[in-house]
C-alpha cells in the first residue's frame, strides 16, 4: 500500500483470515513483532501465524527494503505474493 503508515508492517492473508504483524528493530535486527488486533475478520490461526512469524524472522531485510522503496522513497517496486509459506 502506497501510502501506508508507520511502523514497518506486513499484511498476511490466509482465507478468510487477515493478520497484520508490525516490526520492530534494535540495531538492525528484528527485536519484537507485534500482532495487530484485527478490525474484521480475525487473526489467523495460530499454525499459520507460527509460519507467518518464522517467515518474517527470515526475510526481515527484504521486508524492511522494499517498505523503505515504497513508502520513504516512493518508488515503484514490484509486489511479490508469497504463497505456501
Amino acid at each position: 500500500y502506497k501510502d501506508d503508515h508507520q511502523p514497518i508492517h506486513i499484511h498476511a492473508l490466509y482465507g478468510e483470515y487477515e493478520s497484520i504483524y508490525e516490526l520492530y528493530f534494535t540495531n538492525g535486527k528484528v527485536s519484537k513483532i507485534n500482532l495487530r488486533k484485527p478490525k474484521s475478520p480475525a487473526n489467523l490461526p495460530i499454525a499459520q501465524h507460527r509460519k507467518v512469524v518464522k517467515f518474517i524472522k527470515k526475510h526481515s531485510k527484504d521486508i524492511v527494503e522494499k517498505w523503505t522503496q515504497i513508502s520513504v522513497l516512493r518508488k515503484s517496486v514490484k509486489i511479490t505474493k508469497i504463497t505456501g509459506i
